[in-house]
């Protein structure tokens, strides 16, 4: 397994961590898991901590990976954090064709805290 969905109980929050190379399928069968486990929190709030992942993904996957997050009605009203290492961002291509099809509430991180800050409100 390549990655791990965890509830943050404390804060309220679901993390997934990528470790390594993970598929185009995988990383759909995550997004689909995660938006039929915790489509019941309101408000759903999403960590992705990509620090230890490894791109191999084309283009065209990628594109079609943040369209695909963007068609996710769980997703659409979700609050989203990436976080990534300050130098490299794998997952910015997918984050910005989800933003541009519709996820509003995504941002970057390179601090876990702050992304944690920023999903709660704080």
């Amino acid at each position: 397994m390549s990655y791990d969905v965890r509830f943050d109980e404390e804060d309220k929050i679901v993390i997934v961590t990528y470790i390594g190379t993970v598929t185009l399928e995988e990383r759909e069968k995550v997004i689909m898991g995660v938006s039929s486990s915790y489509a019941y929190l309101n408000p759903l709030r999403l960590l992705f901590d990509t620090r230890e992942f490894v791109l191999n993904l084309t283009l065209d996957e990628q594109k079609s990976l943040g369209e695909f997050v963007a068609n996710d009605t769980t997703y659409a009203r979700a609050r989203i954090a990436v976080l990534h290492n300050k130098i490299n961002n794998p997952n910015l291509v997918v984050d910005t064709y989800a933003n541009i099809n519709g996820i509003s509430e995504l941002a970057q991180f390179s601090n876990q805290r702050d992304a944690i800050d920023w999903l709660k409100g704080v």
